[in-house]
């Protein structure tokens, strides 16, 4: 065979195995064909931009809004920044978790069988009983539901335009049958927890109460400024993102003078960094005598809200302030130093034990004074610290390098001053508080060091004084 011949047959048989490399593996399996012949409709979720539902002679349409910065973004999950928002018969943000249910539903939704050369009247198609219509950038796509299957669970459907009937699961119906309402989004709170930079609460009578975030915790900065109760916060903000509406209150029922917002009884505001407004919430009056349930207002929107927020409003600016005396918790604190009369201890983490002076010991005794430390809480705060000499000084340091020193001094009639270093106001904590911290730096100092590692073969055996 001749060299051109055979360099002719060589680029043939390249150019067929990049086709197959490039075309053909891209191409659905017979198995993947198979599957998607079963599907009713051939979409895909995240590239839905509208849905039309249509029944009883009711309209709801829900649009799909997507963050400029996340325009003609993909994924299998719901791409960042997109919302899906009510456009009739009402304006309003939409639950999109909702949408995308039923939208995967509809996505996988199967023929389990298929009827050919129907009547449309007989099956009820001639005036479906419900229409639902998909929009995406390739145009619309309506399927109409007909009547049910008698004794079974199951409804007769069918793409407008096509030619083929399908017996289906009807329980996408309990969607499509919603009221317009009932696809509204009852989350009132969307900020990101870890974005909230300060929470401002305001009980009518009452002085406003700051809580505002430095690094990972949150400080009291007014009326007075101090360090705030962590789980206090921690509550608070649980509470916020719980923050969800019980109904949406319209014309006279959302007259300001009989839900109490012409004069809110509170009012919260919420800055999220990266956020231009802040998030405001005014609570009126209770639903109705004792009840738990109260009126609210976020923007313009008037709604009932079972949101536990009540004690949070009502709490006094003093109860916010912190009892704890460290302000890291044990997780935080990457080494520390503890002086006393016998003197001073280096501790530092080393892996999954702590470090004594540069030593190895047991993760235990380190852990459980550890543990002592961030737990110790005061009986109550005393504003002008009192004078006197430290009976022990421990200096915490954390992640990035922030250091807190905390000083308990010398008992006074049972009673123990706890200091820290970020804060002007001490702690009264009792003196068993300070006989129990001497118990465990005693454990501490006692602790055998780790025996040392066996050396890996070939590897020298390093002696140390202590190991001698």
């Amino acid at each position: 065979m001749k060299p051109r011949t055979l360099l002719i047959l060589f680029l043939l048989v390249a150019g067929l195995g990049a086709y197959v490399w490039f075309v053909e593996r891209k191409l659905p399996s017979s198995s993947e064909r198979a599957e998607r012949a079963k599907k009713v409709l051939d979409f895909e979720v995240n590239d839905v931009e509208a849905v039309t539902l249509e029944t009883g002679g009711k309209k709801v349409r829900l649009e799909r809004q997507k963050a400029p910065a996340e325009a003609g973004k993909k994924s299998v999950d719901a791409p960042l920044g997109e919302t899906w928002r009510l456009v009739e018969p009402l304006s309003a943000a939409a639950d999109g978790g909702q949408v995308r249910m039923l939208l995967g539903t509809l996505s996988n939704l199967e023929a389990e069988r298929s009827i050919e050369d129907f009547d449309r009247k007989e099956l009820g198609l001639e005036a479906p009983r419900a229409r639902v219509s998909l929009r995406t950038a390739k145009g619309e796509t309506t399927l109409e539901v007909g009547a049910d299957l008698p004794s079974s669970t199951s409804t007769i459907a069918a793409v407008a335009g096509g030619k083929v009937a399908v017996v289906v699961p009807a329980n996408f119906m309990t969607d499509v049958a919603k009221e317009a309402g009932d696809w509204r989004d009852r989350t009132l709170f969307h900020g990101d927890r870890s974005k909230i930079a300060s929470v401002a609460l305001t009980h009518a009578g009452g002085p406003r109460v700051l809580l505002a975030r430095r690094g990972e915790s949150f400080w009291l900065e007014a009326p007075v400024s101090d360090r705030a109760d962590r789980d206090l916060v921690d509550r608070l903000l649980s509470a916020l993102q719980g923050l969800a509406a019980k109904k949406f209150l319209e014309g006279p029922a959302a007259d300001p003078a009989t839900t109490g917002l012409a004069n809110p009884s509170a009012t919260l505001e919420v800055v999220v960094s990266g956020e231009a407004t802040p998030f405001k919430l005014e609570f009126g009056k209770p639903e109705s005598e004792g009840s738990l349930s109260h009126y609210a207002r976020v923007g313009t929107e008037i709604v009932t809200t079972d949101a536990d927020l009540a004690a949070d409003l009502e709490r006094a600016p003093e109860a916010w302030r912190s009892l704890s005396w460290a302000g890291m918790a044990t997780w935080e604190v990457d080494r520390f130093e503890v002086s006393d009369a016998k003197g001073k201890l280096s501790l530092e983490r080393a892996e999954g034990d702590w470090k004594r002076d540069g030593t190895s010991i047991p993760y235990s005794p380190v852990g459980d004074l550890l543990a002592a430390v961030t737990e110790i809480k005061g009986d109550k705060l005393v504003d002008a610290a009192p004078a006197g000499s430290a009976r022990i000084t421990l200096k915490l340091v954390g992640k990035e390098g922030h250091e807190e020193t905390l000083t308990l001094l010398a008992p006074a009639a049972g009673q123990v001053a706890a200091k820290s270093s970020e804060r002007t106001a001490a702690l009264q904590v009792p003196e068993a508080k300070l006989t129990d911290l001497e118990a465990k730096i005693a454990a501490v100092r006692a602790a055998q060091p780790l025996p040392k590692p066996e050396p890996k073969p070939g590897e020298a055996k390093v002696e140390t004084e202590e190991g001698k």
